[in-house]
């Protein structure tokens, strides 16, 4: 799993060029709640964009993991230390 954080929300899209095999995306808004999960084909470079313009984190994860795991739209992501925001605080974030 991966989870990308970026400075501000807006539309995300993100695609699998030059990696081997799928992975399913969830698209995550400030608050920390998925707003959708996509999946991304082995070495696609097309990008599938976020539906919604309010996306400030992206979790990767290997295919139907959200759905074995009952993640999905609405889903709030979050730690004993809080939301996404509060949680990875100082850590960088990508533009």
């Amino acid at each position: 799993s991966h989870l990308a954080q970026f400075g501000a929300a807006r539309e995300r899209s993100f695609y699998m060029k030059n990696v081997p095999f799928d992975i399913d995306v969830a698209y995550i808004d400030p608050d920390g709640v998925i707003q959708e999960v996509v999946r991304l084909k082995a070495n696609d470079a097309k990008g599938v964009p976020s539906r919604s313009s309010r996306i400030q984190f992206v979790l990767e994860a290997a295919p139907d993991y959200f759905t074995r795991n009952g993640f999905g739209p609405g889903t709030l992501i979050a730690t004993d230390r809080g939301d996404l925001a509060r949680t990875l605080g100082p850590m960088a974030q990508l533009q």
